[in-house]
């Protein structure tokens, strides 16, 4: 999803649901200013709402019946339901205004939803304001305006949301902590957000060669296999040197078969002295089995490919 040429979008229905934009181009569209999370535009008569899920102070979620409840408009203390224009979103319906949504998992990214129309009455909730204080909130039932599911977002945007929202967390004090834990729902809420992922199949021989030549032995601390599977084998996972979304080849010459601890420390830490050490290990393989031909391949992936 990338952002269109501004020459390209001129008027709103140029508009394409699920492609990124920026605010200069949603300026120059709906002729308002994205300055907040709800934004009037008299030129083009529509109210610009902007679900930013960077933003811990407004939690806008799906539910399962593809229906946002958006947060009005305030920052802090109670929020009135007459106060601009969250009394514009509230009579929307009853008006000429049409309402339109995007979405931002990633700053200054704004994904388009398209039009959207309230379909429930607006309710109360208690929410904390962006200093953490308990404070009444208007939530506003909004969905597609076709009636169609929200779009679906691409993984690795949904995933680097999550890391950052993780790293927000990780800067509250431990009484700050204690205090959001006191408000956790006990069970997640169910979304219906669908979230793309792409899949590369693997191929199930490298996997089983991989396994059988570690000799139940992890590849990197060398311990035997953390437990065995119910079918005796043991518990060992294939871990590609140079990823596969990275062009890696699906071959012998690429895996390793770690324990659970070692592939997600190769995933998280990527120490160059792992790296080194598994590659090494490869190496040895290939010469104890005289794979020439892999060994040429291994070769040219690791020291080749490196030099280019």
């Amino acid at each position: 999803m990338e952002n269109l040429p501004i020459e390209n979008i001129n008027r709103i229905s140029d508009m394409i649901v699920g492609e990124t934009y920026n605010r200069e181009q949603i300026n120059d569209v709906f002729k308002c200013s994205v300055m907040g999370g709800m934004n009037r535009s008299t030129r083009t008569n529509s109210l610009v709402l902007i679900a930013n899920h960077t933003d811990n102070t407004y939690i806008d979620e799906w539910d399962e019946n593809g229906i946002l409840n958006y947060t009005g408009e305030g920052r802090k203390g109670d929020q009135n339901i007459n106060a601009r224009q969250n009394k514009t979103l509230n009579h929307s319906n009853d008006t000429d205004i049409k309402v339109y949504l995007f979405e931002v998992y990633e700053e200054t990214k704004y994904i388009y939803v398209g039009e959207v129309v309230l379909v429930k009455a607006p309710y109360q909730e208690v929410a904390p304001d962006e200093d953490g204080k308990d404070r009444i909130v208007w939530k506003f039932p909004i969905a597609k305006k076709d009636g169609t599911k929200p779009i679906s977002i691409p993984h690795e945007v949904w995933e680097k949301n999550i890391k950052n929202i993780e790293k927000q967390v990780r800067k509250l004090s431990d009484s700050e902590i204690e205090e959001k834990l006191l408000k956790t729902e006990l069970h997640p809420k169910k979304i219906a957000r669908r979230v793309e992922t792409k899949q590369i199949k693997r191929n199930p021989i490298v996997i089983e060669k991989t396994i059988r030549r570690a000799k139940n032995r992890c590849d990197l601390c060398e311990k035997e296999a953390p437990f065995y599977k119910k079918n005796k084998e043991p518990f060992l996972e294939v871990h590609h040197l140079i990823r596969l979304a990275d062009d890696g080849p699906d071959h012998i010459y690429n895996t390793v078969a770690l324990c659970p601890n070692c592939h997600r420390k190769m995933h998280i830490l990527k120490e160059k002295k792992d790296f080194e050490k598994l590659k090494s290990v490869i190496y040895q393989y290939l010469i104890s089995e005289k794979k020439e031909e892999y060994i040429k391949e291994f070769e040219g992936l690791f020291y080749v490919r490196k030099a280019k």
